[in-house]
Protein backbone atom coordinates (compact mmCIF):
# COMPACT_ATOMS: atom_id res chain seq x y z
CA UNK A 1 0.00 0.00 0.00
CA UNK A 2 2.76 2.41 0.87
CA UNK A 3 4.67 1.71 -2.32
CA UNK A 4 1.60 2.43 -4.42
CA UNK A 5 0.97 5.81 -2.78
CA UNK A 6 4.68 6.65 -2.92
CA UNK A 7 4.77 5.99 -6.67
CA UNK A 8 1.76 8.27 -7.11
CA UNK A 9 3.44 11.15 -5.24
CA UNK A 10 6.76 10.69 -7.00
CA UNK A 11 5.07 10.92 -10.40
CA UNK A 12 3.16 14.06 -9.38
CA UNK A 13 6.26 15.76 -7.96
CA UNK A 14 8.23 14.83 -11.07
CA UNK A 15 5.55 16.49 -13.21
CA UNK A 16 5.76 19.59 -11.00
CA UNK A 17 9.57 19.65 -11.34
CA UNK A 18 9.33 19.45 -15.13
CA UNK A 19 6.88 22.34 -15.06
CA UNK A 20 9.24 24.36 -12.83
CA UNK A 21 12.09 23.92 -15.34
CA UNK A 22 10.43 26.40 -17.72
CA UNK A 23 9.84 29.12 -15.13
CA UNK A 24 11.81 32.37 -15.34
CA UNK A 25 13.42 32.07 -11.90
CA UNK A 26 14.72 28.60 -12.77
CA UNK A 27 16.25 29.78 -16.04
CA UNK A 28 17.72 32.85 -14.31
CA UNK A 29 19.35 30.77 -11.56
CA UNK A 30 20.72 28.37 -14.16
CA UNK A 31 22.10 31.25 -16.23
CA UNK A 32 23.82 32.74 -13.16
CA UNK A 33 26.06 29.69 -13.02
CA UNK A 34 24.25 27.23 -10.80
CA UNK A 35 24.41 23.66 -11.97
CA UNK A 36 21.21 21.86 -12.90
CA UNK A 37 21.25 19.88 -9.65
CA UNK A 38 21.80 22.99 -7.52
CA UNK A 39 18.98 24.78 -9.29
CA UNK A 40 16.66 21.84 -8.71
CA UNK A 41 17.59 21.50 -5.02
CA UNK A 42 17.61 25.21 -4.13
CA UNK A 43 14.66 26.47 -6.13
CA UNK A 44 12.48 24.03 -8.03
CA UNK A 45 12.12 21.29 -5.41
CA UNK A 46 10.82 23.66 -2.74
CA UNK A 47 8.24 25.14 -5.08
CA UNK A 48 7.18 21.69 -6.24
CA UNK A 49 6.63 20.41 -2.71
CA UNK A 50 4.33 23.23 -1.56
CA UNK A 51 1.09 21.68 -2.90
CA UNK A 52 2.00 18.26 -1.50
CA UNK A 53 2.97 19.25 2.05
CA UNK A 54 -0.51 18.62 3.48
CA UNK A 55 -0.73 15.30 1.67
CA UNK A 56 2.46 13.99 3.27
CA UNK A 57 1.25 14.81 6.76
CA UNK A 58 -2.17 13.31 6.03
CA UNK A 59 -0.36 10.15 4.99
CA UNK A 60 1.37 10.18 8.38
CA UNK A 61 -2.00 10.28 10.14
CA UNK A 62 -3.18 7.49 7.84
CA UNK A 63 -0.10 5.49 8.79
CA UNK A 64 -1.00 5.79 12.45
CA UNK A 65 -4.59 4.71 11.88
CA UNK A 66 -3.36 1.87 9.67
CA UNK A 67 -1.55 0.53 12.70
CA UNK A 68 -4.94 -0.55 14.06
CA UNK A 69 -5.25 -3.12 11.30
CA UNK A 70 -1.63 -4.29 11.50
CA UNK A 71 -1.81 -4.72 15.27
CA UNK A 72 -5.06 -6.65 14.94
CA UNK A 73 -3.81 -8.99 12.19
CA UNK A 74 -0.43 -9.80 13.75
CA UNK A 75 -1.60 -9.74 17.41
CA UNK A 76 0.83 -6.99 18.36
CA UNK A 77 0.14 -5.12 21.57
CA UNK A 78 -0.09 -1.41 20.89
CA UNK A 79 -2.29 1.66 21.01
CA UNK A 80 -4.44 0.46 18.14
CA UNK A 81 -5.18 -2.86 19.79
CA UNK A 82 -5.87 -1.08 23.07
CA UNK A 83 -8.40 1.17 21.34
CA UNK A 84 -10.13 -1.74 19.60
CA UNK A 85 -10.40 -3.67 22.89
CA UNK A 86 -11.72 -0.55 24.65
CA UNK A 87 -14.35 -0.24 21.92
CA UNK A 88 -15.36 -3.89 22.27
CA UNK A 89 -15.63 -3.69 26.08
CA UNK A 90 -17.24 -0.22 25.95
CA UNK A 91 -14.58 1.32 28.19
CA UNK A 92 -15.63 4.92 27.64
CA UNK A 93 -12.89 6.75 29.60
CA UNK A 94 -10.19 4.85 27.72
CA UNK A 95 -11.95 5.49 24.40
CA UNK A 96 -12.14 9.22 25.18
CA UNK A 97 -8.42 9.23 25.93
CA UNK A 98 -7.59 7.35 22.71
CA UNK A 99 -9.75 9.64 20.58
CA UNK A 100 -8.22 12.66 22.29
CA UNK A 101 -4.72 11.32 21.71
CA UNK A 102 -5.29 10.72 17.99
CA UNK A 103 -6.98 14.10 17.68
CA UNK A 104 -3.94 15.68 19.33
CA UNK A 105 -1.62 13.89 16.87
CA UNK A 106 -3.74 15.12 13.95
CA UNK A 107 -3.70 18.67 15.33
CA UNK A 108 0.09 18.63 15.70
CA UNK A 109 0.53 17.37 12.13
CA UNK A 110 -1.75 20.14 10.83
CA UNK A 111 0.31 22.74 12.69
CA UNK A 112 3.47 21.22 11.20
CA UNK A 113 1.89 21.54 7.74
CA UNK A 114 1.29 25.25 8.31
CA UNK A 115 4.85 25.74 9.53
CA UNK A 116 6.29 23.73 6.64
CA UNK A 117 4.70 26.16 4.18
CA UNK A 118 7.03 28.85 5.54
CA UNK A 119 10.08 26.62 5.13
CA UNK A 120 9.17 25.55 1.61
CA UNK A 121 8.13 28.95 0.27
CA UNK A 122 9.62 32.08 1.90
CA UNK A 123 7.00 34.25 0.18
CA UNK A 124 4.35 32.79 2.47
CA UNK A 125 4.13 34.78 5.67
CA UNK A 126 2.58 33.26 8.77
CA UNK A 127 0.44 35.70 10.70
CA UNK A 128 1.07 38.63 8.38
CA UNK A 129 -1.60 41.28 8.06
CA UNK A 130 -2.91 42.53 4.77
CA UNK A 131 -2.52 46.14 3.78
CA UNK A 132 -5.57 47.85 5.30
CA UNK A 133 -5.10 51.18 3.48
CA UNK A 134 -6.72 49.89 0.28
Amino acid sequence: MTLLSMVFYIRKIRAELIEQNNQNYFLLAHSKGLTFGQTINRHALKNSLVPYAPVFFDEFVGLITGSFLIERIFSIDGAGRLMIEAFQTQDQPLLMFCFGFYTFISLITNILVDLSYRLLDPRIKIGSKKDESA
